[in-house]
């Protein structure tokens, strides 16, 4: 339950690229495990081959927690529906996310497998766009909600697994609530996805290096990123930001 000390909390780094799979990284997906539970932040068309080639068993990940609706962060969902309703034959498939969720993933799911009868094989769980503290998703998992600046429904969160705290901005350009999202967290899982400061909806190395002294989490990981900018975060090990590649992990 919540509020409980636990072990050891995984964080699965199955993608880490962006949209266009620059440089041969896969769509970002972000993968907890906590005990025997898994849960996924973000599920774009690599999910499961992200998980494969981490061994990890597509079946115990039973629930996906959103950012937004952009298709490189869901157009994995209707290949894990498969997998819950054809190939393991169980349900079911907690869908979690901003309000809307439930419509536009029925949408993409009609848009790709019309024939599958999804109702008896998923669930959803929608949240409100507003800053709120301490939802429950499930029986040991807890989020704060902060609104992002990208698409009209994007969330940042705080998931809180015990004593354990991972906050993840998701999709987003900089603005003033990222350092709250990140205060005083385990780990901190920020974009960076240009290299310049333009007038994009994302951050930019040169932003995140500007502001790196305003995150105060105790590992602070970069994703959502392309080769060149990877390797100008190793070069600058100052700044303290963690180059996380596909297939990586990192243990809280």
């Amino acid at each position: 339950m919540a509020g409980e000390i636990m072990e050891e909390i995984k964080v699965h780094f199955a993608g880490t690229g962006n949209a266009f799979n620059h440089d041969g990284y896969l769509n970002q997906s972000i993968i907890i495990e906590s005990g025997e539970h898994y849960m996924a932040v973000d599920a774009g068309p690599t999910f499961l081959l992200g998980m494969e080639r981490m061994k990890i068993p597509a079946i115990k990940v039973n629930q996906i927690l959103l950012t937004h609706f952009h298709g490189d962060h869901v157009a994995g969902i209707p290949f894990q529906l498969i997998n819950f309703a054809v190939i393991y034959k169980m349900p079911k498939l907690r869908i979690i996310g901003p309000a809307g969720t439930e419509k536009r993933i029925i949408q993409l799911i009609e848009a790709t497998y019309p024939e599958v009868d999804y109702v008896p094989w998923l669930e959803f769980k929608e949240l409100e766009i507003i800053r709120k503290d301490t939802i429950p998703i499930s029986d040991d998992i807890m989020v704060d909600t902060y609104p992002m600046l990208h698409s009209r429904e994007s969330l940042g969160y705080n998931i809180s697994i015990g004593d354990k705290q991972i906050a993840i901005t998701g999709d987003t350009r900089w603005n003033a609530t990222i350092p709250l999202l990140m205060d005083n967290r385990d780990l901190g899982i920020i974009e960076c996805t240009t290299m310049e400061k333009e007038g994009s909806d994302h951050i930019s190395f040169h932003e995140l290096i500007e502001y790196r002294h305003r995150l105060h989490c105790k590992t602070l990981a970069a994703v959502h990123t392309n080769a060149a900018i990877r390797n100008e975060l190793k070069t600058l090990h100052t700044h303290h930001v963690k180059v996380v590649n596909d297939g990586e992990t990192i243990v809280i």
